[in-house]
């Protein structure tokens, strides 16, 4: 994350060379190296956030990115199916149920977690 005046720094390099992403993060890089050198894409983000939304401020919240799928039983399904087999692989349990390996990895590491707080 950037300081709102390597923010308006990066802008102002981004339109001395007419909207070059590659060039002002060159020269950006080059006029301010003792900061983090932003790449190409953080000069691109912000021209199309500036265009958008008036800032060039990322914003963070609730509602970015994908919300996750909170589907208890499977959870408890999954339990189940590692209680019965304990050196079943993640990979085959989520062929099984129809869910991607990370996210059986991630519920069972939820789990793991719950019962070592207790």
């Amino acid at each position: 994350m950037y300081t709102n005046q390597e923010y308006v720094n990066m802008m102002m390099v981004l339109g001395f060379y007419e909207e070059n992403c590659n060039e002002a993060a060159r020269v950006y890089s080059a006029r301010f190296a003792d900061i983090t050198h932003p790449s190409p894409g953080v000069f691109k983000r912000m021209m199309v956030r500036a265009r958008e939304t008036g800032s060039l401020i990322p914003t963070a919240g609730p509602d970015l990115g994908r919300p996750p799928e909170i589907v208890p039983e499977a959870d408890e399904l999954i339990i189940q199916l590692i209680q019965e087999d304990p050196i079943r692989s993640t990979r085959g349990i989520a062929q099984e149920l129809g869910m991607s390996q990370t996210s059986i990895t991630r519920r069972l590491k939820k789990e793991e977690s719950k019962n070592l707080a207790n």
